[in-house]
């Protein structure tokens, strides 16, 4: 009976080690308890009148500029000191901005199209249009171009009307009824651009006069748009990346994602998006959650971000106004 007894003890006792070495053995988490490592940090947007969060952050790295914008503001800083070059407050009716190819011209589209000189923040140009618009400029920053919903058709919902007008002296090119729905391309040389209707077919237009050119042989200009290696497939209370070509899982996780609201890194194969109302940063490589950008974390709601043009910098817009600047882990 005694053997039995001490036969059983030491299996407690050999119990009981293991336990104590397991429960003071670190637990390897997903992420880190700290913030990342702020590198820059800057305020945009102060107005308490309108909505200070920074939603977009959108990257010009040919000329080291950024937009950040939310539903009324936009603003243009420096990619590298976050210096501010131009910001516009409680804008009307705000949908979108781009910067100009040559880095000289931001475009503020909305109820109203305005071009502003980034360098002297002057505007010089304003032209009212429909609340729907596109807008877009020649390879050589010449020429602006924008096609409007025309209402005025009534009850053909997408019929197009495009204007163009030439830089800097904004004198109006071209002015075309009846595109049903528009599609622009440009000459890489900048002199022709071509207006793709769906029923009247394609038109070339001379950008120097803006005179039609029916028989004028056109060559699209290449526009590097880089497509994401993935495709977001999502499904009740779960979603999941999948590779274009292989058709393999790269990420699976449950949570409800914001499908219109994530960016990817190429370069780290770094993905950033919304779950459950909370911005997460993901690792394709190990397939885990690397960061929570959380209140308790950053001191305040984070609102958008995007990654460095080389991955190695995340860019996190706070519901604040603030702008903050971290290494990527």
């Amino acid at each position: 009976m005694w053997a039995i007894m001490n036969k059983n003890l030491k299996r407690c006792m050999i119990l009981g080690s293991v336990i104590s070495s397991f429960l003071s053995s670190p637990v390897l988490a997903d992420e880190n308890e700290e913030s990342l490592e702020q590198v820059m940090e800057a305020t945009i947007f102060e107005d308490r009148f309108s909505p200070r969060s920074i939603d977009k952050i959108e990257f010009y790295p040919s000329h080291d500029l950024v937009i950040l914008g939310n539903g009324e503001n936009v603003a243009v800083v420096d990619a590298v000191s976050l210096e501010e070059k131009i910001n516009l407050r409680r804008y009307e009716g705000y949908l979108g901005a781009s910067i100009s190819p040559d880095g000289k011209y931001l475009v503020v589209e909305g109820i109203r199209t305005e071009v502003y000189d980034i360098e002297t923040k002057e505007k010089i140009f304003e032209s009212y249009g429909s609340a729907i618009s596109n807008v877009s400029f020649s390879p050589d920053s010449k020429v602006l171009v924008r096609s409007d919903l025309n209402h005025a058709q009534g009850t053909i919902n997408n019929w197009r009307v495009i204007t163009a007008w030439s830089l800097p002296d904004l004198r109006e090119l071209t002015y075309q009824h009846a595109c049903e729905s528009a599609k622009i391309s440009f000459s890489a040389d900048s002199k022709l651009m071509e207006i793709s209707c769906t029923r009247s077919g394609n038109t070339v237009f001379s950008l120097t006069d803006g005179e039609p050119l029916p028989s004028a042989d056109f060559e699209p200009s290449e526009r590097q748009v880089k497509r994401l290696p993935f495709t977001l497939e999502k499904s009740f209370e779960s979603w999941s990346l999948v590779d274009r070509e292989s058709g393999e899982t790269l990420l699976s996780k449950e949570g409800n994602i914001d499908e219109s609201r994530y960016v990817y890194s190429d370069e780290t194969k770094m993905f950033i998006c919304r779950v459950d109302d909370e911005l997460r940063l993901y690792s394709l490589e190990t397939k885990k959650k690397v960061e929570s950008f959380t209140r308790e974390k950053y001191g305040n709601f984070a609102s958008g971000a995007n990654f460095s043009p080389d991955g190695q910098l995340i860019y996190l817009g706070f519901e604040s106004g603030h702008l903050g600047v971290y290494r990527t882990p």
